[in-house]
């Protein structure tokens, strides 16, 4: 490091961070930081569902180091940022048969360790390319590799039983991702910017284990989802006293990621559709309507297609069963409303003495439940209300509320289940309900 540099340590919830700060000491010379944070966590979860007593326990570790240094281009500043992500995830699972919520440790379906390594480097630079202007790029390379070992093998009782059979496996996944952008400030009050990016994500380790045949391992015929991005948009104030944000966003998605249920099983199932384009609106916008009135608002535009989509459902009902190609191009992504809307107005008048209230509205259009029917949840509203008090007692804060969610006691759909083979799609959200709440404080100011 250089001369007069400094180092700080900052500790986070389950992760600590370390930095380190120098400055140049020549003409000419850039400034460097570093930063390495450190995390980690465990899980362990027991959850009794219908088909099976789930028990998992998760151990996950990384770190992330970053190194970002000013090296001018000619004439132009640059700021230079390289560093990489390392995470490694250990999942012991296991199946048990569910005896009323209870784990019949006699009955196994699923014993198996699983290790998830990820490894990302990557590179990004910003360029000033005038006082207002910085062109952004950055490109990164991720290795994901998953590995597992079946617990769950015996061979002669595999002869009859193809669960006992061995599933251990390795699979690993990896791709390069890139983006650019351009983004500029004229004022204090405006910026407009426009991005471009491929990303890469990977089926988590219940999707992988979750096999439509019941069998242990890995589901090797699940695919990575990959998307190139494209958004524009613009932000900023007005007046001083209204804040917007604007983004226009298109995602063209290979292997989309859709879940999916099977007859006679409460499992969820994963597959690949071909191509799904998503495109949307965003708009968000913060205004003080007068002293102690404050109105915020979000609204998204969600138009989810799939662009190339072959289903093939088989009725095992008759015999000889009969396959159905269904042709799902241009078909609407189903459980992602077309529209959603959420208005809040808050008042805190000075003469109320810490009093506020808080009245929110939210709107939620309609979407499929499943991709090869014309069921639809329908659209909703609902009405929330806040009432409080912000004070202070002697030397403490109190902040007590009320609040009353689904105040007009509406009926409906919460959220669904997409593709459910037993045709439970929706569940319903809560009636009206009231809750309260209270945080105390000391040493905080008025």
């Amino acid at each position: 490091m250089a001369a007069g540099a400094g180092k700080a340590v900052t500790q986070g919830q389950g992760g600590v961070t370390l930095r380190w700060q120098g400055e140049g000491e020549g003409e000419g010379e850039g400034g460097s930081e570093a930063t390495l944070s450190l995390f980690g966590f465990a899980r362990d979860l027991r959850n009794p569902t219908s088909f099976a007593y789930i028990d998992l326990d998760r151990i996950d570790y990384g770190a992330r180091f970053t190194m970002t240094h000013s090296l001018p281009v000619g004439s132009l500043p640059q700021r230079l940022t390289a560093g990489f992500d390392l995470q490694r995830q250990r999942d012991a699972r296991r199946n048990y048969g569910n005896n009323g919520g209870v784990a019949d440790t006699s009955v196994r379906t699923l014993d198996q360790l699983e290790h998830v390594i990820e490894l990302g480097p990557f590179l990004q630079s910003a360029i000033d390319v005038t006082p207002w202007t910085t062109l952004t790029g950055g490109v990164r390379w991720d290795r994901v590799g998953f590995s597992v070992a079946d617990h769950l093998v015996d061979s002669t009782q595999a002869r009859t039983n193809p669960v006992y059979l061995d599933d251990s496996g390795r699979r690993v996944m990896e791709q390069i991702s890139w983006s650019l952008g351009l983004s500029a400030h004229p004022t204090d009050a405006l910026t407009a910017y426009a991005s471009v990016g491929t990303s890469f994500e990977t089926p988590t380790t219940t999707e992988l284990a979750n096999r439509p045949d019941t069998a242990g391992g890995f589901n090797d015929a699940l695919l990575p989802q990959t998307a190139r991005s494209y958004e524009i948009g613009t932000r900023g104030s007005v007046f001083g006293r209204v804040s917007y944000s604007v983004a226009l966003f298109q995602a063209d998605v290979t292997h989309e990621l859709v879940s999916y249920g099977i007859a006679n099983s409460r499992r969820r199932f994963f597959r690949n559709a071909g191509a799904a384009r998503h495109r949307g609106a965003e708009l968000g916008m913060r205004a003080r309507l007068a002293a102690g009135l404050d109105l915020v608002a979000a609204y998204t535009h969600a138009r989810y297609r799939y662009v190339t989509f072959r289903l093939v459902s088989v009725n095992v009902a008759v015999s000889p069963p009969e396959s159905t190609v269904h042709v799902l191009d241009g078909r609407a992504l189903p459980g992602i409303p077309d529209h959603w809307l959420h208005v809040a107005l808050a008042a805190r008048p000075g003469w109320a003495r810490g009093a506020w209230a808080e009245v929110a509205e939210t709107y939620s259009g309609g979407y499929f439940v499943d991709d090869t029917l014309a069921l639809r949840a329908d659209p909703w509203w609902k009405t929330d209300l806040r009432l409080g008090w912000d004070g202070r007692v002697g030397a403490t804060t109190v902040r007590p509320f009320v609040a009353f969610d689904n105040l007009f006691d509406r009926r409906y759909v919460g959220s669904a289940v997409v593709n459910d083979a037993g045709g439970r799609y929706f569940e319903p959200a809560p009636g009206r309900n009231i809750y309260l709440g209270l945080s105390l404080g000391t040493g905080e100011g008025r």
